[in-house]
């Protein structure tokens, strides 16, 4: 007897994928209940028409985000029809550590300083919304240039320094269309009162999306090192232009979980988890800034930055293999 060797390959792959997205099913918390009747989808319509079903019409409620009270655009200025996204931006501070810094004079090249939002505005012939003008940051008219001074990190290897200037972070997000999770690194950008190292991160155009943030440090567990990964929920009523007070981690990752990861399971939408971390958890502030405000205070510090790495990275780079340029007229942060 002749077979279909062609039906036959069709056939296997349809009971293969069945087989990996039942597998899905069971960790997804898809409803138990409708697995026969997705069965028999699958194999009259195909594995496509299984995995449509089983994203539309079996998920569980998701918890709603942390965040969706923010609006989605600002007009936060009076008289104004200009409609501004809003920046959410996250620090990141170690309780435990401490870090030395320097200031360090260098030679700038002869470029103008970057203009505020509401300069750039004017120099394309575009008016500023009503009460901007008077609003300006403090150093709207600051010159750059042809030295000046950067605060500087560099890695000492002391028992309370930190090793290099990034730390790993990662973000869940859940919006109308569809959910994510990913990694980046928070970057070196300033200290506190008494000198804890603070990380910065900022989500542009993101902001209500936000899910869930954490935290990977390495932290001792029983005298031995290992690397713990902490999780935070943003909190409600965060206010614009200003930062939420510092926080301890809702969670810690336990070491050996067995399925999917947290951050797996909530971009499926599971619940944030719940337990209690052990010693060393970082602290984290959750900041909402108009973009306006954000690029103005950002905008001297990114020029600076620019134009005298290749100055400080030849001074460091003689002392330490970790270095960081750090903001110099930021306001004082309270210790975390």
């Amino acid at each position: 007897m002749k077979t279909n060797s062609h039906t036959g390959a069709n056939r296997g792959g349809k009971v293969r994928a069945v087989s990996l997205i039942m597998k899905m099913t069971k960790h997804s918390g898809a409803c138990g209940k409708s697995q026969v009747k997705l069965r028999r989808l699958s194999y009259r319509f195909g594995a496509a028409a299984l995995a449509i079903a089983l994203l539309f019409g079996c998920r569980t409620p998701p918890q709603p985000n942390p965040l969706a009270y923010l609006r989605l655009d600002v007009r936060d200025y009076k008289q104004s029809d200009f409609v501004e996204n809003q920046v959410l931006v996250v620090q990141t501070c170690l309780p435990d550590r401490r870090i030395q810094t320097r200031s360090l004079d260098v030679r700038m090249p002869n470029t103008p300083a970057p203009m505020t939002v509401c300069q750039r505005r004017q120099s394309l012939g575009q008016p500023c919304p009503n009460g901007w003008q008077s609003s300006e940051p403090p150093d709207a008219d600051a010159q750059v240039g042809p030295s000046t001074t950067v605060k500087i990190w560099t890695a000492t290897g002391g028992a309370l320094d930190i090793f290099n200037r990034g730390i790993p972070t990662g973000h869940v997000m859940r919006s109308l269309y569809v959910n994510s999770a990913g990694g980046s690194l928070s970057y070196l950008r300033d200290t506190t009162t008494i000198g804890q190292p603070i990380f910065d991160y900022s989500f542009i155009s993101e902001a209500r999306d936000l899910f869930a943030w954490s935290v990977t440090r390495e932290v001792d567990r029983n005298g031995k090192l290992r690397f713990a990964t902490f999780w935070f929920k943003p909190p409600a009523g965060l206010r614009i232009n200003e930062f939420s007070p510092w926080r301890a981690a809702d969670v810690e990752e336990p070491e050996k979980s067995t399925g999917w990861s947290y951050a797996g399971a909530m971009a499926n939408n599971t619940d944030f988890p719940a337990s209690t971390p052990g010693p060393g958890s970082p602290s984290v502030r959750f900041g909402l800034f108009t973009y306006r405000r954000h690029e103005d205070s950002e905008r001297l510090y990114n020029h600076i930055f620019k134009n005298s790495y290749q100055s400080v990275q030849g001074f460091s780079q003689k002392e330490a293999s970790s270095f960081q340029i750090l903001r110099t007229n930021a306001a004082s942060i309270p210790a975390c």
